[in-house]
């Protein structure tokens, strides 16, 4: 019977690291809930790209699709302390500004390589954000961009692995 239970235990745990990254961030935060949107497409096209690898990339996508995650997490918390500290313009629409975004290109992995172009605008719209509300949101938003890069060295590390 303890096995039982140990086992629906790990099956639960799986099933929750595995799903997908939530987007539950309002309207009211324009760029926060389209960079969670984008991340919520580049988890999907990192899923495909595993499908299609039919392997994990030696752990790198599916390390990059949990760091994907918690970048989507940070995003939550940050648009509560926005909503908690009073943002100073929280409609602020100028979404086509350039930031340094952390791309590093994959080339012949077009599902990765689309993974990656997501993520670098996810990392575009939470810098617009954060220029948006003129602070960090709690260090949530600078959290978020930072496992945005980390997924991206994933990537890259993932397609190497890929290749051989």
């Amino acid at each position: 019977m303890r096995q039982m239970f140990l086992f629906l235990c790990l099956v639960v745990a799986v099933g929750a690291y595995a799903a997908e990254p939530a987007t539950n961030v309002g309207a009211h935060h324009p760029h926060l809930a389209k960079a969670q949107d984008l991340i919520a497409q580049a988890y999907d096209k990192i899923e495909k790209a595993q499908k299609a690898n039919e392997f994990d990339m030696g752990g790198h996508a599916q390390k990059a699709k949990g760091l994907l995650d918690q970048a989507s997490q940070e995003l939550k918390l940050a648009a509560v302390n926005a909503n908690e500290k009073g943002e100073k313009n929280p409609m602020h629409s100028k979404m086509g500004a350039s930031m340094n975004a952390p791309g590093t290109a994959v080339a012949g992995h077009p599902n990765l390589g689309e993974a990656q172009q997501l993520i670098n605008d996810a990392f575009m719209h939470i810098g617009e954000a954060q220029k948006a509300n003129e602070f960090d949101m709690g260090g949530h938003a600078a959290k978020a961009k930072d496992y945005l890069e980390q997924a991206n060295a994933e990537l890259k590390l993932a397609s190497e692995k890929a290749a051989h």
